[in-house]
């Protein structure tokens, strides 16, 4: 199967494999990793593959697997919007406390966008 084919079939199905992650997973951001995987995975493992016939099926299956995966693994992200605000306690140096709070929302955004 050259590049070009491949491209084409995955293009094909790309309304399938949205709908499929969607069936298992929540988050969006999950569902675009196992898509992403599963299209990477497909195109290292495509000349495996014994009926061409069968692509679309095959390539169904590994996004199904993928997406199991992730539901095993759980999801890595963590929203800013789902993550409880920090509270320090009012007693004590208030410099130091802004200080290190500031640093602290510095750390997971900065980690946030590296995921």
């Amino acid at each position: 199967m050259t590049a070009e084919e491949f491209t084409v079939q995955i293009m094909d199905m790309k309304k399938t494999l949205y709908h499929v992650s969607c069936g298992i997973l929540r988050s969006e951001a999950d569902r675009e990793d196992a898509v992403q995987e599963c299209i990477c995975k497909a195109w290292e493992k495509r000349n495996s593959l014994k009926s061409e016939g069968a692509f679309r099926a095959w390539v169904t299956r590994i996004l199904i697997n993928e997406c199991y995966d992730i539901c095993r693994r759980g999801s890595k992200i963590v929203l800013l919007d789902e993550m409880p605000e920090a509270v320090a306690p009012e007693s004590g140096d208030r410099e130091l406390r802004d200080a290190v709070m500031g640093w602290m929302r510095y750390t997971v955004c900065r980690s946030s966008y590296f995921m």
